[in-house]
């Protein structure tokens, strides 16, 4: 199977809401566990598992001593994705991160 694109990253991120919210984290503030993660995004353990699971396995982020972090594939969706696609949704999400660091 070959390397994915940046753009079928990019595509493979945007098709789901929490993987935006992941690929937001990471990009923002680099490696987080997924303890940070869970926090910061909100998510249940049980789907923040099966997200990290799926960017992983599709190349955008990796995982190191317990921290996830964007791979170089996953920088550059980052960089294609809008950081503000839902201006209600995108600001309260961005609120509860800043309150959280």
């Amino acid at each position: 199977m070959s390397e994915a694109t940046v753009e079928e990253i990019a595509g493979f991120i945007s098709g789901n809401v929490k993987r935006k919210q992941v690929l937001d984290v990471l990009d923002k503030n680099g490696s987080k566990t997924s303890g940070d993660l869970r926090k910061l995004t909100r998510m249940p353990e049980i789907i923040l598992e099966k997200v990290l699971r799926d960017m992983a396995e599709n190349g955008v982020i990796t995982e190191q001593d317990g921290s996830f972090t964007l791979t170089e594939n996953g920088k550059k969706a980052a960089s294609l994705l809008p950081k503000k696609s839902n201006a209600g949704g995108v600001r309260a999400f961005d609120s509860n991160i800043r309150r959280e660091i």
